[in-house]
């Protein structure tokens, strides 16, 4: 199937419409505001999904099934304590009777008024209906709210997910002291009074291109989904030849955790970032797909691993000059794995320039690259992993962040024979002849 990037944009701003009418919905029933966080497209295998949820909580919500114009399943998944506090606001008088019982049907009636108002705007747009199942409770660790049956696209299982973030925050800390001097009751807790959760869209494939080649039958520069879905797997193995350099140099055993390509807003790359203090490297690509190479640790992994390739006694407390100095070298190893396994499964030489030192969030080195895009680059795609050690605190995400136009060229003259053996293997892959991709 293949889709251009102006209707992949319309699909956003679709499913960014649905999450404002979800929201709307919360807040009419909650009393309180609702904003949408982030919107994108995901192109993520199912069993990577999870990898992006907290593993030591719990979670609830609900599972629907939607068919009409088009078919597939919604996901609405809370956090245990923020389903908690959700429903402190909606039924606070029953509150402290409330039982198991209550708990699963109010938290299912609430997810499934949010799906509706989630839906009317895909249904709206295509002037269809879109008609829901009943809902399905759903509760524990990520991978069981996650349901491994959601539509997938290939034979990888990667799905294609329409994912909303939502946030409805806390009230705000109260002013003053009483009279005692003391703080105002509940003012420590307000920061932990956010509720925060995500809404999956996935639809299923043969209903999604029927209602792609309806509404869009003209595509401008069409892209192939499973081509995209190739370059996830072929990213996930590129960050795998990374963490292979990274154990190689530091003699730590690294795994590598999530593979996903996602599409949003340009203004919105810098808010898939984690929060938090960062250092690591950036690296610009000479050739397609052009764009950026960004690998980055937080402060006490790069501690770690400097003082693995460094060895050197210090008197200097956290970070020191040294540490600065081996992630610049473990940046440049790990770029140069990172990207030798795209150039062999594209049959392309790629180099990249000497990578730049950055320290700072990784919100604000990934708003800087963004600057440097060109101008005219409305949506981005966004590839990226985590690295991750058995045992030790170390934690290392990277992203690649291409040249619009560049990774439309790449893809445009991958063929599916090459796609699918990159996927599969990239060292395996043989040169072949491009030819056109229908």
């Amino acid at each position: 199937m293949r889709v251009d990037l102006k209707t992949l944009g319309t699909f956003n701003e679709l499913a960014n419409r649905g999450a404002s009418s979800a929201a709307k919905s919360l807040s009419q029933l909650s009393d309180t505001e609702t904003t949408v966080g982030t919107t994108s497209a995901d192109l993520v295998p199912v069993g990577d999904i999870a990898d992006r949820f907290d593993s030591g909580a719990t979670f609830v919500g609900v599972e629907i099934g939607f068919e009409g114009g088009m078919e597939g399943s919604i996901v609405l998944v809370f956090d245990r304590e923020s389903a908690g506090r959700l429903l402190e606001r909606i039924v606070p008088a029953h509150w402290d009777d409330v039982d198991a019982t209550l708990d699963r049907s109010t938290v299912s009636e609430v997810s499934n008024i949010m799906i509706g108002g989630f839906v009317d705007a895909w249904a709206n747009h295509f002037d269809t209906r879109l008609q829901l199942g009943p809902p399905t409770y759903i509760a524990g660790a990520a991978a069981d709210v996650i349901p491994g049956s959601v539509p997938t696209w290939d034979e990888r299982r990667t799905a294609l997910t329409f994912t909303s973030q939502l946030q409805t925050p806390g009230p705000e800390p109260q002013s003053g002291r009483g009279s005692d001097g003391s703080e105002p009751a509940g003012a420590s807790d307000a920061p932990d009074a956010d509720i925060d959760f995500h809404i999956y869209m996935f639809p299923e494939r043969s209903s999604f291109a029927a209602v792609v080649g309806e509404a869009v039958p003209d595509q401008e520069f069409p892209i192939s989904i499973e081509k995209l879905s190739a370059f996830t797997e072929m990213t996930k193995r590129g960050a795998g030849r990374a963490a292979d350099k990274l154990s190689g140099m530091t003699g730590i055993q690294t795994d590598v955790e999530v593979g996903r390509t996602t599409f949003v807003p340009i203004e919105d790359v810098s808010r898939r970032a984690a929060t938090g203090h960062r250092i690591g490297s950036v690296a610009p690509l000479q050739a397609a797909p052009g764009g950026f190479i960004v690998i980055l640790f937080d402060e006490a992994s790069a501690i770690t691993v400097g003082d693995a390739l460094l060895p050197i006694e210090s008197d200097e407390d956290g970070l020191t000059d040294q540490h600065r100095s081996a992630i610049e070298e473990i940046g440049n190893i790990m770029t140069s794995g990172f990207i030798d396994g795209w150039a062999n499964a594209l049959d392309r030489k790629i180099q990249h320039d000497p990578p730049e030192l950055v320290e700072d969030s990784a919100a604000v080195t990934l708003a800087s690259l963004v600057d440097r895009l060109d101008a005219s680059q409305e949506h981005a795609f966004l590839l990226d992993a985590t690295v991750r050690a058995a045992g030790r605190e170390i934690n290392c995400d990277l992203y690649a962040i291409p040249d619009e136009r560049s990774f439309q060229e790449v893809l445009g003259e991958m063929t599916m024979t090459e796609a699918r053996a990159a996927a599969s293997d990239p060292d395996e892959l043989e040169p072949a002849a491009y030819d056109d991709l229908r």
